[in-house]
């Protein structure tokens, strides 16, 4: 029963981890997100090997004396190696940067080392009846896993207490906080042998640390929202201070957002539709209103100017502004001159198209 319950312990851990990349994929361009990425594979591979061994630990196979030799010795290196991937992950959360010193993989290089010495001295482990038993310099195997976390910790400690910058104290103390589940499901491993939950500690780890870039992704995008609308209402307050008319339009969508007559504060869209001076909200039946009313202007330019995949493509092409004058037929039969100011943007977040179209009156210019 607890082989099974590891087996599926592991294979929970492996599913977690495929469900962490499949969050971190779309934004993988970020170096921390690469390299926890790489930790999480790390991880994988890891688990892959435990059910392996669990699996086959104490069965008659084909060969199977050295089978469980290599595998045994296959989960040391990948132990070792998944330590490196923490560590140098730790290390660049904390000061931004990555290390390669060469004594960051020499734990992990010795450890492999003495596993597959391990095949004929029985110092680490040995196989007696198919079955896996820890030798008398077993202890080495734990000490060279989970030297890392120690090294970590105590670099940890001395930058917190150099370091004077709160906000790089903050990153000592979240990166360190880490290494918490990975000790005690180490601990809890060292005191009872058959439950094999090292590995889930480094899983439970990672999420922690998943979570913590979410929160950092999350609280950037709302402040970048927050100045954008401020942008925005600045802007707008100061286009209706002239203009004739706004109407901002998700061109995506096909949807007008905002439509507003400064000097007719009661028009809105909403009234319009009312009355029946257009049919609904929706762009394309609001631009059929505007083109009845331009005078001397071909069905090109007024496609050129309105047509959604026109103004896309102008935007893709470069151009931020597009600027048009035109004859306009008023509803009293005058004729006055207008310019309008398209400037079109992408949502960063939702990735829509959203023009902003300002009308001004320039008759008497």
């Amino acid at each position: 029963m607890i082989v099974i319950a590891n087996i599926f312990g592991q294979i929970f851990c492996i599913g977690l981890m495929l469900a962490l990349v499949s969050g971190i994929i779309g934004n993988i361009m970020k170096e921390e997100n690469r390299a926890l990425v790489r930790v999480i594979f790390a991880n994988c591979i890891y688990c892959i090997l435990c059910i392996i061994w669990q699996a086959t630990d104490g069965r008659s196979l084909p060969f199977g004396y050295y089978f469980h030799y290599l595998i045994n010795v296959l989960i040391c290196t990948s132990a070792g190696f998944l330590g490196v991937s923490y560590y140098r992950y730790l290390y660049y959360i904390v000061y931004e940067k990555w290390t390669n010193s060469f004594w960051v993989y020499l734990p992990a290089v010795l450890l492999t080392i003495l596993a597959i010495v391990s095949v004929h001295t029985d110092w680490l482990f040995y196989i007696d009846n198919n079955k896996y038993v820890r030798g008398e310099g077993y202890i080495l195997n734990v000490i060279l896993s989970y030297v890392y976390i120690v090294f970590f910790v105590v670099q940890a400690i001395r930058g917190y207490c150099i370091e004077k910058d709160e906000e790089k104290r903050k990153r000592i103390l979240i990166a360190a906080s880490f290494v918490i589940f990975p000790t005690i499901c180490g601990v809890t491993q060292a005191i009872w042998p058959g439950l094999s939950i090292h590995s889930f500690g480094i899983t439970l780890a990672i999420m922690v640390v998943f979570v913590r870039l979410q929160k950092k992704e999350i609280i950037k995008h709302i402040k970048s929202y927050q100045i954008q609308e401020e942008t925005n209402i600045r802007y707008r307050n100061t286009v209706l201070s002239s203009a004739m008319q706004l109407t901002i339009v998700d061109l995506s969508r096909d949807y007008i957002e905002e439509l507003c007559v400064p000097r007719n504060e009661a028009l809105t869209i909403d009234k319009m539709i009312a009355d029946g001076s257009i049919k609904s909200r929706t762009y394309t039946d609001v631009v059929k209103t505007w083109r009845e009313t331009i005078v001397d202007m071909s069905e090109e330019e007024l496609d050129n100017m309105y047509d959604i995949d026109k103004l896309i493509s102008r935007y893709n092409a470069g151009e931020k502004l597009i600027t048009d004058e035109m004859k306009v037929k008023r509803k009293n039969g005058t004729i006055c001159w207008c310019r309008q100011d398209i400037t079109i943007i992408k949502n960063t977040y939702s990735k829509d198209y959203v023009a902003t179209i300002t009308i001004y009156d320039i008759t008497k210019k």
